[in-house]
């Protein structure tokens, strides 16, 4: 069977490795940068460059929280885990003394 996807030997490519899965793809290019908008004095590109930072805190901020309430929850999973490990084990204990 032919491949349908052609590769042309000036792009360059990357192994990915996802979970085990290893394929081919073309290695991404970082994008300069977006323009900024023309500002017409410099207290305005104080206002944009504070106006960065906070998106960034704000995200940053967002990130961390959804990332702590994943790490919650599955500590409390490992909490119901163990305690149910627990109880089973109490009861065998049980069982063998009888």
């Amino acid at each position: 069977m032919g491949s349908a996807v052609q590769y042309r030997e000036d792009e360059d490519w990357e192994l990915y490795n996802d979970d085990g899965f290893v394929v081919k793809r073309k290695k991404r290019r970082l994008e300069p940068p977006a323009t900024v908008p023309y500002l017409s004095s410099p207290t305005d590109a104080d206002q944009f460059q504070d106006a960065a930072k906070q998106q960034r805190i704000e995200r940053k901020r967002n990130i961390l929280l959804k990332l702590k309430t994943r790490y919650l929850t599955e500590i409390h999973h490992w909490d119901f885990l163990s305690a149910t490990l627990r109880a089973l084990e109490e009861n065998a204990l049980e069982h063998r003394r009888q």
